[in-house]
């Protein structure tokens, strides 16, 4: 033995002593239990970070896409009103659809009162569309009938159940490519 108190004497198998200082066994168990304390530490704040990350990300996409939608339904409000102006029209009986004559021609000033509205048109309970789209030169009217169309399907059997005109948003029109 060496005599110093701090070290442990042990002996291996060839009879040889060996020591090992008690100093070095207290640095590398304070040692490897602050480097778990640390790991565990940096591990819950990286996992409550990513988590708020993740919340923030969510809040922020919501956020646009009802910004995006509240743009969207302020654009077409002047659509909305032109269309329960004609369903007033309508429902008053000043104004029928299958009027070749003169429904175009309200149509028309619909849109002249909505410049950023392409085109407007009625859907009948009949599966009959009549409207008026702005073309690349000139107003196209459109009367066709929507029997087979699936995307027009919803609307056609919400016309039937219906009791009045309302607005059911916009609808795309191949013939108009818009």
């Amino acid at each position: 033995m060496s005599g110093n108190p701090h070290e442990v004497q042990d002996t291996n198998a060839g009879g040889r002593e060996r020591s090992f200082p008690v100093s070095l066994a207290l640095a590398i168990g304070f040692g490897s239990l602050i480097a778990i304390a640390v790991g565990a530490t940096l591990w819950i704040s990286l996992s409550a970070a990513w988590d708020n990350a993740l919340r923030l990300l969510s809040s922020s996409g919501e956020s646009l896409v009802d910004g995006m939608i509240e743009q969207v339904e302020d654009h077409l409000h002047g659509a909305e009103n032109q269309a329960e102006f004609l369903a007033r029209l309508m429902v008053e009986g000043d104004l029928d659809p299958r009027d070749e004559g003169r429904f175009p021609d309200i149509l028309l000033g619909a849109l002249g009162a909505a410049p950023e509205i392409v085109g407007i048109g009625y859907f009948a309970a009949d599966s009959q569309l009549f409207g008026l789209g702005r073309g690349e030169d000139e107003f196209l009217w459109v009367k066709d009938t929507w029997k087979n169309d699936p995307r027009t399907s919803y609307w056609i059997e919400w016309a039937r159940k219906s009791e009045s005109p309302a607005w059911l948003g916009v609808h795309w029109l191949d013939r108009l490519n818009r």
